[in-house]
């Protein structure tokens, strides 16, 4: 299978928080045009006025993340249904982070709101050439 380049620009986002609309909707552009090239797709629900949930899936992998405005940081970032187990992947969640049980849900941590985007990138990347799974 081909590997896709895993490229983590300086500046995928210029988001600083999510308080309002305009920026919880430029942050999901911004992640949308970061995971182009990883045949994702995004389903987005809104919970209430200001916060909104969106699921991010791939045919092997998904993670989920919650746009909040009441959030001082960024969402955690809930890597689920994967299609086989999955092992650390670089940049995105370490095997700690990996449900110890099934492995095949991790949770990424971000510090900042480019940081999720360079997790989500780094995840999914992982999951196209797969490196996130076990036994790749």
């Amino acid at each position: 299978m081909a590997s896709l380049p895993i490229t983590l620009p300086r500046e995928v986002t210029s988001v600083t928080s999510c308080k309002t609309k305009a920026e919880r909707f430029q942050l999901l552009r911004d992640i949308q045009e970061a995971l182009a090239p990883y045949d994702v797709k995004f389903d987005r629900t809104d919970v209430s006025p200001r916060d909104s949930t969106t699921v991010i899936s791939r045919i092997d992998l998904s993670a989920m993340i919650d746009f909040d405005a009441h959030d001082q940081k960024p969402s955690m970032i809930s890597w689920h249904r994967a299609s086989r187990p999955l092992q650390a992947v670089p940049n995105c969640f370490a095997d700690h982070a990996i449900n110890p049980f099934h492995r095949r849900k991790a949770t990424s941590l971000p510090r900042t709101y480019p940081e999720l985007v360079d997790m989500l990138v780094a995840g999914f990347a992982a999951a196209a050439d797969g490196s996130a799974f076990k036994g790749a």
